[in-house]
């Protein structure tokens, strides 16, 4: 069994299952330089971001570019697997 091929469905997961893993890694994030809180809910993506799956292929071979501040005018939710 290739445990690596597993596909973890996160939209699954329950409200308390997202806030005992928010509570287990507060302290570590809030310790992070550009985490400024935590919360559960929905991911925002850019809008000119490539979907994720593309994001994934291609982010092992491309540098990390600067892509200025993510906020509800130039972001929104979108399907994870889009």
């Amino acid at each position: 069994m290739d445990l690596s091929a597993h596909k973890p469905n996160y939209q699954s997961l329950s409200v308390k299952d997202l806030l005992e893993a928010r509570d287990l890694y507060h302290y570590h994030l809030m310790n992070k330089a550009n985490v400024v809180g935590t919360a559960i809910g929905l991911y925002l993506i850019r809008d000119s971001d490539p979907p994720p799956a593309k994001v994934r292929a291609e982010s092992a071979s491309l540098p990390a570019k600067a892509k200025g501040e993510r906020n509800f005018h130039n972001s929104g939710v979108r399907d994870a697997l889009e």
